[in-house]
């Protein structure tokens, strides 16, 4: 039943096959199923995402203090379902005739990772997505739309990784750099939060690790390439001095 839904919109009542509205489907799981039937459905889904346990101080507090599912502060949504239809009908049309310069990445992608591995029915699914990434960022299709491959091409949890750099290598080196400063934002951030016990070394060596990230971010920010990610840039800027002035305050007062 949940293959028909997925793949033909349809859900069977006894002898009867009723049509449903079915716009997208999310799902989550704890690993990836090894039942045929159920491997069938968990391929219908294109986008796939890994979750990992909290290492983020903030992102910690935050969840702490989340209202979860119960409802209080239900999400409004920006878009309605005729919006994501015509978005939907409009990135078919794209997709039809997408610049070279993307048709002959994705075949650069597919001969690196997926001849013969990855089904064809993906590989123009993830043009598609790309497509409507470039239509809700409100830009004309490059190639650094196809890094959207990164969350559509990678089956078992253990290739995530070398998939993810392999196609932002390709498509989009700078979306590459920008997750390279998070993570090692989030990095300094943990062993930021353990500083009272820390010995002085281990103080300088975390404020010269965040002053250097500061100079990185900052660097990449000034790529033309990095133009989209400003944002993101801009906040590990931020967060990476509030470290270096967290230390100096702390060793200005002689914290222990």
């Amino acid at each position: 039943m949940l293959l028909d839904g997925l793949e033909e919109r349809l859900v069977t009542d006894g002898d009867d096959d009723l049509p449903i509205p079915l716009i997208s489907a999310v799902a989550a799981s704890n690993e990836v199923p090894d039942d045929k039937a159920q491997r069938a459905a968990y391929d219908r889904f294109l986008v796939r995402v890994r979750l990992d346990y909290i290492h983020d101080p903030d992102d910690f507090r935050a969840m702490l203090t989340s209202v979860g599912t119960s409802g209080a502060n239900p999400v409004s949504p920006l878009l309605s379902a005729d919006d994501l239809r015509t978005i939907g009908q409009a990135t078919e049309s794209l997709a039809l005739n997408p610049p070279p310069e993307v048709t002959e990445k994705l075949v650069e992608l597919w001969r690196q990772i997926g001849v013969g591995r990855i089904s064809d029915r993906r590989w123009k699914k993830t043009l598609k997505l790309a497509m409507a990434y470039a239509l809700l960022c409100d830009e004309t299709p490059t190639v650094r739309h196809l890094g959207v491959a990164r969350w559509t091409l990678w089956s078992e949890p253990d290739e995530e990784t070398s998939i993810r750099n392999t196609v932002l290598a390709l498509t989009d080196p700078a979306a590459s750099d920008v997750l390279d400063c998070e993570a090692l934002l989030a990095d300094l951030k943990v062993k930021a939060a353990g500083m009272q016990g820390a010995k002085l070394q281990e103080r300088a060596e975390i404020a010269g690790k965040a002053r250097k990230l500061v100079a990185r971010a900052q660097k990449l920010a000034a790529a033309p390439d990095a133009k989209a990610y400003a944002p993101r840039l801009t906040a590990v800027v931020n967060e990476a001095n509030t470290i270096v002035n967290q230390v100096l305050d702390l060793m200005s007062s002689g914290g222990a």
